[in-house]
């Protein structure tokens, strides 16, 4: 008897914790765990109410499993209408990038081009080179400015400094004086004879730079690194350029779309002659050696401010008053503008009388490289130069006689020391001190002529 109590207490025992156990379960919401609370009820059916419990458990898992069902639909839905959403978003994007592609690469581009077409219509040459060059590779703009600066451009055919001169053959190579000094420092600036297709010449201090028909720059100097000009290894770099000038410490570039370069000069003797970086709408360009000028198409004039470096400043920069100017020429501290009626204005250093230039007529061309004289090219094809007013100098009086009593000239090119000039003819005369063989030009000839169509 006492076993058979013993048995049936066990039994009682084991079916409680079974359904204390079945009860926890089933308040799960995990429909695994409501599913064995069910099964551990029906292993105790009639015990109780588990069989009660079971169908409570029974319902509760098909509601768990309508709400797992809701759920995955919800995120099925929420999922597609995230993919929805981002397709949509990333074609607008797509198309907003289009759009803006579109208007940057052909409406824009169209309608500037448009502009630059009404420019050239107008005549006004230079700004319609300015305009189809600021639009870069869109259709044949940067053709059609090149071609434009070609015709617009005064450029230089002929150039000389301290130590050599360099003419533009018609077949565009270069031709250079041969040194002819004991300046142990010389060992480049006149090698040129492999340059091709070259438009536009200038002679450095101590280099030689040269404009290339594409656009490039090629260039030779000596190892006097004191006074070339600027980091001429800089120029390699150069692209989409239209015209050049060197300065005694720097070389300018002109670039198609009227913005203008310059090589890094601010170390040694700087005064700011490289601070064109914000320059706009030049259509030509002039290097002195403590300053540079730009003459914009509007027919003003931009100089840099000029920074004191110990050097002397004499005014060269007071050019902001200037009007209807159709061709610059800086000096080493003065600078001369040519005027469209023919006259001549300049400012800055007047110590020999370089800027006495108020009663010029008739000039079709200027040369300010000097700093004890500025020359006008008159449209008889005579020179005229200020007057020396520094003293005696039986030298250079003699010179400017003979300079000025030339005929049939095209262009002109002067420093200090000595003039060269272009004939009609493509030969090319000199005059002045031939210390370093610059005025040994007497046989050069089938030099370029240079352009006068106007802008």
């Amino acid at each position: 008897e006492q076993r058979r109590k013993c048995l049936e207490l066990a039994e009682i025992t084991r079916k409680n914790v079974i359904y204390d156990g079945a009860l926890k379960d089933a308040d799960s919401s995990e429909i695994s765990i409501v599913q064995r609370a069910a099964q551990s009820f029906a292993s105790i059916s009639g015990w109780n109410d588990a069989d009660e419990q079971r169908e409570l458990c029974l319902q509760r898992m098909e509601w768990l499993n309508n709400e797992q069902e809701a759920q995955n639909l919800q995120k099925r839905q929420h999922k597609k209408r995230t993919i929805i959403i981002t397709s949509v978003v990333c074609a607008v994007a797509i198309f907003l990038l289009l759009a803006v592609n579109l208007l940057n690469t052909v409406v824009i581009p169209s309608s500037k081009y448009r502009t630059a077409e009404s420019l050239l219509f107008e005549k006004k040459y230079s700004e319609a080179a300015i305009a189809f060059g600021k639009i870069g590779m869109f259709a044949d703009a940067k053709e059609r400015s090149m071609d434009l600066w070609d015709k617009v451009l005064q450029r230089k055919k002929l150039s000389t400094n301290v130590k050599h001169s360099v003419g533009l053959l018609t077949d565009g190579t270069v031709i250079a004086t041969q040194f002819d000094g004991m300046d142990r420092y010389y060992d480049g600036q006149c090698e040129v004879s492999e340059w091709t297709d070259i438009v536009e010449i200038a002679a450095g201090f101590s280099d030689t730079v040269g404009l290339k028909a594409d656009g490039t720059v090629v260039f030779t100097e000596s190892t006097d690194y004191l006074n070339s000009s600027g980091n001429t290894y800089e120029l390699s770099s150069w692209r989409d350029i239209v015209s050049i000038s060197t300065g005694r410490y720097h070389t300018v570039g002109l670039k198609m779309d009227g913005t203008v370069v310059a090589t890094d000069c601010t170390g040694f003797k700087y005064t700011g002659q490289c601070d064109v970086s914000d320059w706009g709408d030049i259509v030509a360009i002039s290097a002195g050696d403590y300053h540079t000028v730009g003459l914009k198409s509007d027919g003003t004039v931009v100089a840099t401010k000029y920074i004191d470096n110990g050097q002397p400043y004499k005014g060269q920069c007071e050019v902001s008053e200037w009007t209807d100017i159709v061709a610059i020429s800086a000096g080493p501290s003065h600078t001369v503008g040519l005027k469209a009626d023919g006259t001549v204005v300049a400012v800055g250093e007047n110590q020999f009388g370089q800027c006495d230039v108020s009663d010029w007529e008739d000039i079709i061309a200027i040369a300010a490289n000097s700093s004890y004289h500025t020359l006008g090219l008159k449209s008889n094809g005579t020179i005229i130069s200020t007057e020396y007013t520094g003293g005696i100098n039986i030298d250079h009086e003699d010179r400017i006689r003979q300079v000025c009593g030339w005929e049939n000239i095209a262009a002109i090119a002067t420093d200090d020391w000595h003039t060269i000039a272009l004939k009609t003819d493509g030969h090319v005369v000199a005059a002045g001190y031939n210390r370093f063989g610059c005025c040994s030009v007497w046989d050069w000839q089938d030099i370029a002529l240079p352009n006068r169509a106007g802008r």
